[in-house]
């Protein structure tokens, strides 16, 4: 999981390759660009969503999920999604009324 610019990281690392991703708006470019370049190397594109944060499935018997937000609030909204996916909504709703955070959903792959 990655919050703000931390899905450059990801992207330089080839993490990203063949799934959906998001970012800080400010950077969108250059996360396409990093991908981009990512592509010629490995053969797999990463499509840059406009979305508070994208959850990409990439293993479903094992669990495993990349998950990329944008700026802070949006690393909330996308660490909320994953407490409710891994201990249920209503621990999801406490989490966010405990914080005082109105919880808004993401794109989920």
């Amino acid at each position: 999981m990655s919050v703000c610019t931390g899905a450059l990281f990801l992207a330089e690392a080839g993490v990203l390759g063949g799934v959906s991703a998001t970012t800080h708006p400010g950077y969108y470019g250059k996360l396409r660009e990093i991908c981009e370049g990512k592509v010629k190397e490995a053969g797999k594109g990463t499509e840059v969503l406009k979305e508070r944060f994208v959850v990409n499935r990439v293993d479903e018997e094992r669990g495993l999920r990349i998950i990329t937000a944008g700026g802070v609030s949006c690393g909330l909204d996308a660490s909320l999604w994953l407490v409710g996916e891994v201990a249920g909504t209503d621990s999801r709703e406490r989490v966010a009324q405990v914080v005082q955070y109105a919880w808004r959903e993401g794109f989920v792959l």
